[in-house]
Parts: C-alpha cells; structure tokens; sequence
C-alpha cells in the first residue's frame, strides 16, 4: 500500500494541530507564511504533488517547477514589478 498519503494526513494533522498552540513555533510559522501570502495555508505548503508522481515529485517549501523564471532578464523584470 502507498504510505505518502497517510504520512501527509498525519503531518497536516500535527501541523493543524501545533499551529492552533498560541505562541509555537508552527503558530508563527503559519503567521510568517500567511504575511508572505494568504495561500500559504499547510494543505497547499505539502499540497498533493507532494505525494504524487504524476508531474515529478516535489519537495515542501518548493516552488513548482512551472513558477521557477530561469531567463534571468525575466526575473529582473518580476523583482522590478513589471
């Protein structure tokens, strides 16, 4: 049977849980992630291409492949606004 799943379950189970603790280190993780922006909620940080082969593999915390700008021009752009 495919453990990732279950792993994921667990982990946004404790990560929900460890959040709701005023104060913890999850709890001003989340607030940090959230100011950063307010799609940074734990089922979309280990979202399920963490778990799934489909698309290749992905870390948490890792920009998808298709968000990473590899023209440098581009991302001077992007740091400019434009």
């Amino acid at each position: 049977p495919d453990r990732a799943p279950v792993i994921r379950y667990v982990t946004l189970g404790i990560f929900k849980n460890e959040t709701n603790k005023e104060g913890s280190e999850l709890n001003q993780l989340q607030k940090r992630l959230m100011e950063l922006h307010d799609g940074n909620e734990w089922e979309l940080v280990f979202d399920s291409t963490t778990i799934n082969a489909r698309n290749g593999l992905r870390l948490p915390y890792s920009d998808k492949a298709s968000m990473v700008v590899k023209d440098p021009e581009d991302r001077e752009k992007i740091k400019r606004g434009e």
